[in-house]
């Protein structure tokens, strides 16, 4: 079978739990740690617009819980494809 053929079977939903505290932001490395990837990709993803973030009161980048949710589910679903 080609892997670069397109079918349209359903994707299966991959939900993880977040913890209490991170109610409205996670940290680009925080989020990595959930993905299980290097925290530099997130860092990279972030400068290359992929994932949406604003940095908080002391000028560290953080990640709307919305967006990572978003970001994750993309990811999940492109990366199980292979």
């Amino acid at each position: 079978m080609n892997d670069d053929v397109t079918t349209n079977e359903e994707i299966e939903v991959i939900e993880i739990e977040v913890p209490k505290i991170i109610e409205l932001f996670i940290s680009p490395y925080n989020l990595a740690k959930v993905v299980d990837v290097r925290p530099q990709m997130m860092y990279n993803y972030i400068n290359k617009g992929y994932i949406k973030s604003s940095k908080n009161t002391l000028g560290k980048k953080q990640i709307k819980r919305e967006d990572a949710n978003a970001w994750i589910a993309k990811y999940y679903a492109k990366n199980r494809a292979k």
